[in-house]
């Protein structure tokens, strides 16, 4: 408490010396009382007193040091002084300040995305435990998608970890007719909650016996959806919520802060696996033996180490894959699956794509802003000795006057970490504004990317190191340099440059240091714009421009299954014939929408190297597609009306199929099949050009497209590809009156 108390009163220096001079003189009163009453005279007995007491003075600064902590008064009278003197100086303040915000504030900001995406742990119960459970082995998952069925073994007959769980993101609609409202939500099996430790705030978690065949339609909902569409209202729990047409009973709250497993991802909202048939009104999907959309975790409290994880999940998958063999599976491709392998990896950060696909670019953007930050410590360092020589007759003073090297250097480290840390408190701003500005540029509005972007103490330190390196890193040059002042020299020659060939040398230096790193910059940027432009100006074989995507879902329209197709078609010709569309399609897929199909493919003359050496990806198309989208035919016709239910199966490939299939031979009138062998073989009537499909980097994959009126199980969602001259958002309204 002495010393908090000495710390405290370095921040009152006047008080605590107007209290000494108090104590101090009613000492001397007291002595002079005791004198007084022993026979001396007033005046005689003050003027003794203050004799026996001593050097007041002396004594005023040796109750004051013990007062005080000394180093502490000194280190706050440095900072005032550095306060005062950057206030005379407001252009050179400025100028610091701004680079310093800028430099500091971009390194926080790729930072605070670097520990929300990679390093921060989940906000549940000892995450150290979780693991993920896959396909692969020794740690490495090649695969993290499971079926129900899988799950569902997994589940039931694995004894050796403190329980397993399994979710699958998903996509609802609160809207109850009209235009579609979007949710994202998950998933979850029974016991998700409780082997994550997550708690409700009200109401009750799933359960086991919420996760059964044939189970009763509830929800959980996340804290932040209750707020917003319940306006925190704790009688919510019993209500009923419309989710994609159906009801649900709300069950429970969520507690504060938790925000799901995968990093990126948000749910709004919970419902069991079992919740599945709800929608489809089977369990065609929960029995699917083909559908991977699943991924578990698991905990593992006794600390089993991964060879002892991959043994006792080698014998699991043994009998997991032999009693999950999917039916009509080709008998080339049974050996495959049940030699398949488990194996698990560390999940104490969650699940992420965003890892893979932007994690090595923010290590590289980390890389860049570092620089960035280095140039302007390299050109504060030139600007700081700049000002040191104009500032030479003051420090020739200092040290004449007694104050030593060492002291001059700390002033003027401290005049460059308070030019820091003002510098730090800018570049927070910066960085809050520059970090929620790239994830909105990767977001859109199909895919949204919700990352907690809240601070913790990686972002503290890493903000505080960079600071106190930065003020180190562009002060120490300039304050060693000023403290080498020859106090004579320097008053003799009225404060011109002393030592001028020694600073001028450490300023070339510097300025050597700024033009290789802004060389490095530079050519940084230019191979940057060169990719740029390389990929906004590449063929990707298809017209973004002047054409506008729209979706629609006829789930709720009344329709039932079976007229989905008839409908769909119907609301194609109504959005043909508004004014000023050039044509208009409709398809399962549209280029780099994010959704992706493959199946292997089958035809005489090839055969497969390797195990899925044989995949194409596919997608249902209707007539007009490759003309709406600027897709060049090369050979034969495109689909018609006529290519339906009950015609002969026809597809279109594209160059990348017929190269890697038909080995550059005319593909018209050429056949496969795909891995539903049963099924009558697909007649090749027309050859496209090569189109990207997932991604405009990759290399062009081999494609084949069927008829969307040839689909004898149409789906209630679809896409419409419309070209027009016309505004998006005029062509956007003149479609949703067509819908309604």
């Amino acid at each position: 408490m002495s010393f908090i108390r000495r710390i405290a009163n370095a921040f009152r220096p006047d008080r605590v010396s107007r209290e000494i001079d108090r104590e101090l003189e009613f000492h001397i009163s007291e002595r002079a009382d005791e004198l007084i009453a022993a026979g001396m005279l007033p005046e005689t007995a003050q003027r003794e007193a203050r004799r026996r007491f001593g050097n007041r003075t002396v004594q005023h600064e040796e109750t004051r040091d013990a007062d005080l902590a000394r180093w502490f008064e000194s280190v706050l009278a440095d900072v005032r002084y550095a306060l005062r003197s950057l206030r005379a100086t407001p252009g050179f303040t400025a100028v610091a300040l701004l680079s310093l915000a800028l430099g500091i504030g971009a390194n926080t900001a790729i930072f605070t995305l670097i520990n929300s995406v990679m390093l921060r742990s989940l906000p549940v119960s000892h995450p150290e435990q979780l693991l993920q459970i896959g396909e692969g082995q020794a740690g490495k998952i090649s695969n993290a998608y499971t079926t129900n069925p899988i799950w569902e073994y997994v589940r039931d007959h694995q004894d050796f970890l403190g329980g397993a769980a399994a979710f699958s993101g998903s996509t609802f609609d609160l809207s109850t007719g009209g235009e579609s409202r979007p949710i994202f939500g998950s998933y979850v099996s029974g016991d998700f909650f409780h082997i994550l430790g997550v708690q409700t705030l009200i109401g009750r978690p799933f359960t086991v016996d919420d996760d059964r065949r044939g189970c009763a339609a509830t929800t959980v909902l996340s804290a932040a959806f209750w707020q917003s569409r319940y306006g925190a209202d704790p009688g919510v729990i019993g209500r009923t919520l419309t989710i994609s047409g159906k009801p649900f009973q709300v069950i429970g709250v969520l507690q504060p802060g938790f925000t799901g497993v995968a990093v990126g991802e948000a749910p709004t909202l919970y419902l069991p696996i079992c919740a599945q048939a709800v929608f489809s009104g089977n369990q065609s999907t929960l029995d699917g033996r083909s559908s991977w959309w699943l991924q578990m975790l698991a905990r593992n409290p006794k600390a089993l180490t991964e060879p002892q994880l991959d043994a006792r999940l080698a014998r699991l998958a043994h009998d997991v894959f032999a009693a999950t063999l999917p039916p009509r599976i080709p008998i080339k491709r049974q050996q495959a699956y049940l030699t398949k392998h488990l194996t698990a990896a560390q999940l104490a950060h969650g699940f992420s794509s965003l890892r893979a696909s932007y994690g090595k670019s923010l290590y590289t953007l980390m890389g860049v802003v570092a620089l960035v930050l280095l140039l302007a410590c390299a050109n504060l360092a030139n600007l700081l000795l700049a000002r040191a020589s104009a500032r030479q007759r003051e420090f020739a003073m200092r040290l004449s006057l007694g104050a030593s090297r060492s002291r001059v250097i700390r002033q003027l480290l401290t005049e460059s970490l308070v030019l820091s840390a003002l510098g730090t408190i800018a570049g927070i701003a910066v960085a809050w504004w520059a970090s929620h500005l790239l994830v909105r540029l990767l977001s859109s509005p199909d895919s949204p990317i919700l990352i907690d972007l809240g601070v913790d103490w990686r972002i503290f330190g890493f903000t505080g190191v960079v600071a106190l390196a930065t003020g180190l890193l562009f002060g120490v040059m300039p304050a060693w340099r000023s403290a080498r002042t020859d106090p004579q020299s320097a008053i003799k020659a009225g404060a011109r440059v002393v030592e001028g060939h020694t600073r001028f040398s450490i300023g070339k230096a510097l300025v050597v240091l700024q033009v290789a790193i802004s060389l490095i910059l530079v050519v940084g940027a230019v191979l940057f714009a060169a990719t740029f432009r390389s990929l906004t100006t590449m063929d990707a074989g298809f017209h973004a421009d002047g054409v506008t995507l729209a979706s629609a879902d006829l789930k709720y329209s009344g329709s039932l299954p079976a007229k989905y197709g008839e409908a769909q078609r119907q609301l194609l010709e109504r959005i043909r014939a508004i004014p000023g569309v050039r044509s208009a399609s409709m398809s399962w897929m549209t280029p780099l929408d994010g959704s992706s199909w493959n199946d292997e493919v089958h035809t005489e003359g090839y055969a497969a190297a390797k195990e899925f050496d044989a995949l194409a990806y596919q997608n249902r198309v209707g007539p007009q597609y490759f003309r709406t989208i600027g897709a060049g035919l090369l050979r034969g016709r495109d689909f018609t009306v006529g290519d339906a239910i009950g015609g002969a199966n026809v597809a279109i490939v594209n160059q990348t199929f017929v190269k890697k299939y038909f080995g550059n031979a005319n593909p018209l009138g050429r056949r496969f099949r795909t891995s539903d062998s049963v099924s009558p073989p697909f007649e090749v009537v027309g050859m496209v050009q090569d189109t990207r499909y997932r991604s405009l980097r990759e290399a062009a994959e081999p494609m084949a497209y069927y008829p969307v009126a040839q689909d004898s199980t149409p789906q209630s969602s679809i896409g419409y590809e419309i070209s027009s001259a016309l505004p998006p958002a005029t062509i956007a309204a003149a479609v949703v009156r067509a819908v309604t």
